[in-house]
């Protein structure tokens, strides 16, 4: 039946592409998880193919929800877009691409965000996304596989497995 469904969207070469990830481990029987987020960012043109323009990582610590790394990643793209389209004349469509559905709706205001952890990076995804409206972007925020959301998915491993490594990389 997934396969059926998991179907990849077809590309819009004016857009600028950027996709997020975050993942939560568990460590031993009843320890602490630990977090971390992957963000990538696609030019326009790209269709979001191919390797990414520019890409950070994130850690959290342990104790940290994987709802909160997915947030976490899609803030990361939010606040790259704001300040990138500040200066970008003509501005392109911004497509933001997750995997975490639930992060997906209540950031697009499909559902509401009641849990106490997540409201202040609700918030702030919601500012921003009011911030790129303001400045006449065409903004889509669109849920997607797993399967066609591997960089920021290596990405947010990464993170938790290695994170002194953490923070931009060339291009962020």
């Amino acid at each position: 039946r997934r396969r059926a469904r998991a179907r990849k969207r077809p590309p819009d070469m004016r857009a600028i592409y950027y996709r997020f990830d975050g993942a939560s481990r568990a460590q031993g029987i009843g320890g602490a998880g630990v977090a971390g987020w992957g963000a990538a960012v696609w030019p326009a043109g790209s269709g979001g193919e191919g390797a990414p323009a520019a890409t950070v990582t994130g850690f959290l610590g342990r104790g940290v929800s994987n709802n909160i790394s997915e947030y976490s990643g899609l803030r990361a793209c939010l606040e790259r877009a704001v300040r990138d389209t500040a200066s970008n004349h003509p501005m392109h469509p911004v497509i933001f691409q997750g995997d975490s559905k639930l992060v997906m709706q209540q950031a697009a205001g499909e559902c509401a965000c009641r849990s106490p952890s997540l409201g202040e990076l609700f918030d702030a995804c919601r500012g921003l996304l009011r911030t790129l409206r303001a400045r006449g972007v065409e903004v889509r925020l669109q849920h997607i596989f797993r399967e066609f959301n591997t960089v920021a998915d290596g990405l947010s491993n990464e993170a938790v497995d290695a994170p002194e490594d953490c923070g931009p990389r060339a291009g962020w």
